[in-house]
C-alpha cells in the first residue's frame, strides 16, 4: 500500500515533491479515510495491463505484485529455454505461467512429460537466469520488454509477411534489442496464439 496522508493538501504536496502535477496523479482514500495518490496511466501502460490481464489472467504477480512486464514464463518457453527437455522444464515449473521475479507459479496445470516422476525433487535456484555469466541470462535490459516484443514481432510480419514467421529469426531480433531470451520465447509464443499466426513451414 502506499504511503497515505491525514488529507488531500497534505496527498498533493507529497505528489508535487515526487515529481507529479496535480493533473498526473488519481487521490484515493482507504477505509480508514486517509489519503493517498497512484500516477496516472498512459494509454500505452494502459493497453499493456490490457494485454497482460488477457493472457495471464493478471497484470501483478498474484504473489509478489510485480507488474508482470518484469518477465512471464510460459512453460512453452521454459521448454524452449531448456533445448526441448520437458523433463527438466517440468521439474522447474508445474503451472502454466511463471513470475520471474519471485518463480511464483499460476494457470492451468504444464502437461508432464510420460517419464517424469512426480516425486523427483525440484533442482534449488531459480529456472532461467542467476548471476551474469557463460549459459545465463540477464533480466531485460530496456523498459516495457513485454510491449517492445510485440512491437518487434508486429514489425517483422509487417516487413516479411506473415507467411515467412520463422521462430528462431524473431526471437533473436527480440533478444537483440535488449529483452531478455526467456521473455522474447514466452512473448513469442503468446504474440503468435493472440494473432492467431502460424509458423512458416
Amino acid at each position: 500500500m502506499a504511503t497515505t496522508y491525514s488529507n488531500r493538501s497534505n496527498t498533493i504536496r507529497a505528489a508535487k515533491k515526487a515529481g507529479y502535477t496535480k493533473d498526473d496523479i488519481v487521490i484515493s482514500t482507504t477505509a480508514e479515510g486517509r489519503f493517498y495518490y497512484e500516477p496516472k496511466q498512459t494509454e500505452a501502460q494502459k493497453e499493456e495491463d490490457a494485454r497482460l490481464a488477457a493472457l495471464y489472467g493478471h497484470t501483478n504477480c498474484p504473489e509478489c505484485d510485480i507488474h508482470l512486464s518484469n518477465g512471464v514464463c510460459d512453460f512453452e518457453g521454459l521448454v524452449d529455454a531448456q533445448d526441448g527437455d520437458m523433463n527438466r522444464a517440468y521439474q522447474l515449473q508445474k503451472k502454466e505461467f511463471a513470475c520471474m521475479a519471485c518463480d511464483a507459479e499460476w494457470g492451468a496445470d504444464a502437461l508432464a512429460p510420460a517419464d517424469t516422476k512426480e516425486d523427483e525433487p525440484k533442482k534449488p535456484g531459480k529456472r532461467k537466469y542467476k548471476k551474469s555469466g557463460e549459459n545465463s541470462y540477464d533480466p531485460s535490459t530496456v523498459d516495457g520488454p513485454v510491449a517492445l516484443a510485440w512491437g518487434i514481432y508486429d514489425e517483422l510480419v509487417a516487413a516479411k509477411g506473415r507467411d515467412n514467421i520463422v521462430r528462431k529469426e524473431f526471437i533473436a531480433d527480440a533478444i537483440g534489442s535488449g529483452i531478455n531470451p526467456n521473455t522474447a520465447s514466452t512473448q513469442f509464443n503468446a504474440w503468435r496464439k493472440a494473432r492467431g499466426y502460424e509458423l512458416a513451414k
